[in-house]
Parts: C-alpha cells; structure tokens; sequence
C-alpha cells in the first residue's frame, strides 16, 4: 500500500514570519494536549519544491503532549528556514486543536510545518 501512495509534495523555504496567531494556554484547549498554531511568512527563497512567491500561512505544532514548543516564542521579523508539505495533504491534522487568530485571507496558501 505505502509504495503505491502518491508522494506529498515538500517545500523547503526561508521565510521572514510576519504575524502570528495567538498561541493558547494549555487550559484553553482542555481536554486537548496538543494545538497547531498558524503563522503568516514572507517567502525570501526556495531552495527546494515548488517555486512560491509572497506570502504563505504555516499551521506549527505549538503544544505536543501538553508541552509549549518554542515555536510559540518566535518573534516576528526572524528569518527561519521551514520545511513545509500542503496542509490539504495531511488530513490527519482536521483532528488536532489549531489556532488562527489572523485575518481571514484565502488567496494565501496553507502549509504544514513538517518538523516542528
């Protein structure tokens, strides 16, 4: 089964971070112990993948067995190098807790972190 499953398209970027939804508090998400996060990036430069312009939304793990993740102390301006798969890849996510407290702009794409 797995060596006929299609591969999920990959993107590894460096990207400015822009904005930043607000993280939740572990007490907030309750009875959850793990929360995706979105992040808004400027793309500065592809280095593998499909070639992306502009902006991009990034949904980050920032809580994974009730532990905050450093992901959530990002601040805005840094440069961070982010290798990155479709979210509509990953169904598997639909299950989890994800805040996005940023203005709401679908012409923006949606990927997920791979590494956290």
């Amino acid at each position: 089964m797995l060596e006929g499953r299609e591969a999920v398209p990959e993107l590894d970027a460096r990207a400015k971070l822009l904005a930043r939804s607000d993280v939740p508090s572990l007490s907030q998400i309750q009875p959850y112990r793990e929360a995706l996060v979105v992040y808004e990036y400027d793309v500065e430069n592809v280095m593998s993948g499909q070639a992306v312009d502009g902006r991009i939304r990034v949904a980050h793990w920032a809580i994974l067995d009730g532990e905050t993740l450093a992901v959530a102390r990002w601040d805005e301006g840094q440069s961070l190098r982010l290798h990155l798969e479709p979210f509509a890849n990953n169904p598997q996510l639909e299950t989890f807790y994800m805040s996005d407290t940023l203005e709401p702009d679908f012409d923006v794409p949606l990927y997920y972190a791979v590494t956290p």
